[in-house]
């Protein structure tokens, strides 16, 4: 009974690239056809066989025509600065996107947009970041650093866990808070006295505010919220006219002429605000709020109209 041959390194330069050792000694591995092959009795022989078969003729025939998947993968060097600009910008923009709660959608039109109000930037130009990739950014490189930073201020201080879980509908949610004190965002909270804050302007250097702020330069002033809204109450109060009764007159003045209307829209564009009044009703006072901030925020051009075309 023939003994079988044992694979020799011999072998593998000889045929370099075609075959290799494989798991067994009486065995070699064939690279195009990726399968091992008995030696046997013959050795060196058994190889030249095999090569010569139309199987293994075949298979290398189509290995040399195929491409490797690094011949689809674009071959770059290393990251450029422009490189490290584009992702800075596209990591702002999936920051800016999880912050304003916007839609993952919301982003596929960005690239076009900033090409096009951007034409002259070289970053606008190979900026590419929609729904997917800013999708990936978030949850896979802010989300991650968000909590790592958070890890590492409650691995140094105390702090306190909060849970209730509760249903809504069909989902069942368990909030989670926690907690936990931080240097950066330290204010001091007090009565809006001088002795406090030194006036509303936070000024003088005789007062508490000041002395506390001299041990740690970036101090929040926070007054008394509950003085801050009895003070405004007090002194609303205190004024001789009636705010409801300007807001009607306001409405009536805009709403019995066409004219006026179409101008008080002209100025509201002229600063890149659009006019809108709401209707109050007497009896139905929460409404007031809401009519007096549409005021507020279109303060300019209500001025000027008032200023200069009060009488049309």
């Amino acid at each position: 009974m023939s003994t079988k041959r044992k694979f020799l390194a011999s072998y593998e330069v000889e045929f370099k690239g075609i075959i290799k050792k494989a798991k067994h000694d009486e065995e070699f591995h064939c690279n195009p056809c990726n399968e091992d092959i008995s030696l046997g009795s013959s050795g060196k022989n058994a190889i030249t066989k095999h090569l010569n078969s139309e199987k293994h003729k075949k298979n290398e025939k189509a290995a040399t025509t195929s491409k490797g998947i690094q011949a689809f993968t674009v071959n770059k060097s290393a990251p450029t600065n422009v490189d490290f600009q584009i992702a800075a910008a596209e990591g702002t923009w999936a920051y800016h996107t999880a912050f304003h709660a916007h839609s993952f959608v919301s982003t596929d039109c960005s690239s076009s947009l900033f090409k096009t109000i951007f034409t002259d930037s070289i970053i606008a130009k190979k900026y590419s970041c929609m729904k997917d990739k800013t999708a990936a950014i978030i949850k896979g490189v802010i989300a991650p650093h968000s909590v790592h930073l958070i890890l590492n201020n409650l691995a140094e201080q105390p702090f306190s866990i909060s849970i209730d879980s509760s249903n809504h509908k069909t989902t069942k949610l368990f909030p989670l808070i926690i907690r936990f004190f931080t240097a950066e965002h330290v204010a001091f909270c007090a009565d809006n006295t001088a002795a406090n804050f030194g006036g509303s302007e936070y000024a003088g250097s005789n007062n508490v505010f000041c002395r506390i702020k001299a041990l740690r330069n970036n101090l929040i002033p926070v007054g008394c919220p509950a003085h801050v809204l009895h003070n405004a109450a007090r002194r609303a109060a205190d004024n001789s006219f009636d705010i409801e009764a300007i807001i009607f007159k306001i409405a009536s003045h805009f709403r019995n002429s066409t004219l006026r209307g179409e101008r008080i829209k002209e100025l509201c564009n002229e600063y890149e605000t659009t006019f809108s009044f709401s209707t109050h009703g007497p009896t139905r006072w929460t409404t007031l709020v809401n009519v007096l901030e549409k005021i507020y925020s279109r303060w300019d051009p209500f001025k000027e109209y008032f200023s200069t075309d009060g009488n049309i």
